[in-house]
């Protein structure tokens, strides 16, 4: 997928990869496609970040941190990376518990680095973003509806029509926010919730949902 990106762009572009495969992420740093310039990296194993951050710095790659909180921002300046995301709520995955504007305030008051927003995003909430100080934006299943996507055209008017009901957060009670499709009878939404609920009365807290 990545050589058809150098293939088909001229210009420079970036990769999101998991931090739980550092092997994977040295392995593409080592062997990089043309115009790979940049890797996004979310603050999930933090362990392993000061260690991944340098070695892309020593190859010349920049490295932006997806966050969802405050306090992985500042670690992340504290280690280096180039600039950070602020994840608000609104976004789909891994998600804060923050809305992204309010995470973006938090940012710009206790940060040096540059901060993307992510999440709610918009014709009207690009600008604002801007006009307080952020240096950009992401756009991520927005992109789902442009003319290059390969989804039907029966899914994109589906996605055109939501509203952000269709969907909700769970693992906000375990300290991991994850905000998931829904629609009604959804089996596996009763599933979450109960394990939610049972590993939140076990009092295991901050897991990563990833693992279940």
């Amino acid at each position: 997928t990545m050589l058809k990106l150098s293939k088909y762009s001229k210009f420079e572009f970036g990769i999101k990869v998991d931090i739980f495969s550092p092997e994977f992420i040295i392995e593409i740093s080592n062997n990089p496609p043309p115009n790979l310039k940049l890797f996004v990296l979310p603050a999930k194993n933090l362990e392993n970040l000061p260690y991944l951050v340098e070695i892309l710095h020593n190859k010349n790659f920049k490295v932006i941190l997806e966050t969802t909180s405050l306090k992985q921002a500042k670690r992340g300046e504290e280690i280096g990376v180039d600039g950070v995301i602020a994840k608000g709520n609104e976004a789909g995955g891994w998600v804060s518990n923050e809305m992204a504007f309010i995470l973006l305030q938090q940012f710009l008051s206790h940060l040096t680095l540059p901060v993307l927003v992510q999440g709610g995003i918009g014709l009207h909430t690009s600008p604002a973003c801007y006009a307080a100080g952020a240096k950009g934006v992401v756009l991520d299943s927005q992109m789902f509806l442009t003319p290059e996507s390969p989804l039907p055209k029966s899914i994109k008017s589906k996605i055109a029509s939501m509203d952000g009901n269709e969907t909700e957060c769970v693992g906000t009670k375990l300290g991991e926010p994850y905000r998931i499709y829904n629609k009604p009878n959804l089996p596996i939404i009763d599933k979450i919730h109960k394990e939610e609920e049972k590993l939140y009365t076990a009092g295991i807290l901050d897991i990563n949902i990833e693992k279940w």
